[in-house]
């Protein structure tokens, strides 16, 4: 049996050019991708029995070029340069790396992420980079595959967007504590739910991830928030659109209490969370104290029908001094020029 050559995946997020046409970087970003650890964590350690070497890079925080280095073929191993996570301000960055890679030989180059999904790339197609229409757990297996035969597809995903009713990944893989130290929040982005169910005419959110809310199961995301507690992480972003839309919001929030998982995390809602109790489940920790997130008038958004609950008085209003008459030396230079009537001075004058 011959021996099978090993497959080296580099998912690099592109960074962007700046307004004097260099690459935009720096010291420490804000916190990881998630879509780079989401993909990293969905990568098998092998596929049909050819084992997968796994490098995941964030531009926008490796001020060094040693990842360069990997955007080339090996004499013993393929390479597939996976581009995720591409917006439009990053895709002339996305290119030119790709043109980059198959400069230097490598065979499979893919993009991916909200630009591919939601503009036209068609005069791009068959020129030797491939594009991904369509959500990861769809076409990544499939992109896998072809890239160990050396041969990608033009597209991936074009006859179907999204991966059904239900998410199913496997739990998330933190980054290292290394490429923690990059941030300066040790954040991870986790996808309990994905989709929206709002029309919105200026988001995009349903052109990417549906109008249908899914979720993966509740045990998934309790064992990705324990990896990135070990890992250490110190906070967690849950990546969902519209979080209260999430169906298991409240089996998750009590798994969370039950398992004395104490990571702060924060959300996006929308204002119906105060109608839901949100607010107040939300606020539970498993230590038993209790933090309730304020509203943008100063109040907590506490329901009224929780035990002793006391809404904060409205704050009194800053009244404005009253106006004050303008002084003569204020005006326009045209009517300061003239003599004052006792000929004391000229009206530009201050007093004194």
């Amino acid at each position: 049996m011959s021996r099978q050559v090993p497959l080296r995946i580099v998912l690099l997020k592109p960074s962007k050019y700046a307004a004097d046409g260099y690459v935009e970087r720096f010291r420490r970003g804000f916190m990881p991708n998630s879509t780079v650890s989401y993909l990293k964590s969905l990568t098998p350690a092998e596929v049909d029995g050819t084992p997968c070497e796994v490098f995941a890079f964030d531009e926008y925080v490796h001020t060094d070029l040693d990842y360069l280095s990997l955007l080339a073929p090996g004499a013993d191993r393929r390479t597939l340069l996976a581009l995720v996570g591409v917006q439009s301000h990053q895709f002339h960055r996305a290119l030119d790396l790709a043109a980059l890679a198959r400069s230097r030989g490598v065979e499979n180059v893919v993009i991916g992420g909200p630009h591919a999904m939601t503009c036209e790339t068609t005069p791009l197609q068959g020129r030797g980079v491939s594009f991904a229409l369509a959500e990861a757990e769809v076409i990544w297996l499939s992109i896998l595959r072809d890239a160990i035969q050396g041969a990608l597809q033009p597209t991936y995903g074009a006859d179907g967007r999204w991966w059904g009713e239900r998410l199913d990944p496997p739990p998330l893989v933190p980054p290292s504590r290394r490429d923690l130290r990059r941030y300066a929040v040790r954040m991870l982005g986790v996808y309990p739910a994905r989709g929206c169910p709002y029309t919105c005419n200026f988001c995009s959110v349903i052109k990417i991830a549906g109008r249908q809310v899914r979720s993966q199961p509740v045990d998934t995301t309790i064992a990705s928030l324990k990896a990135a507690a070990a890992g250490g992480v110190r906070m967690v972003m849950f990546t969902s659109d519209n979080f209260n839309k999430y169906p298991d919001v409240g089996d998750l929030l009590a798994a969370m209490i039950e398992e004395k998982i104490r990571l702060p995390f924060f959300v996006q809602c929308d204002a119906q969370i105060v109608r839901q109790g949100f607010p107040y489940r939300c606020g539970t920790r498993g230590d038993g104290r209790r933090r309730y997130p304020g509203s943008d008038r100063g109040a907590p958004a506490r329901p009224s029908h929780v035990r002793g609950y006391r809404p904060r008085p409205p704050r009194p209003r800053r009244r404005l001094p009253p106006a004050t008459p303008e002084p003569l030396w204020h005006r326009s230079r045209a009517a300061a020029a003239e003599p004052c009537a006792d000929g004391r001075g000229r009206r530009d004058q201050p007093p004194g």
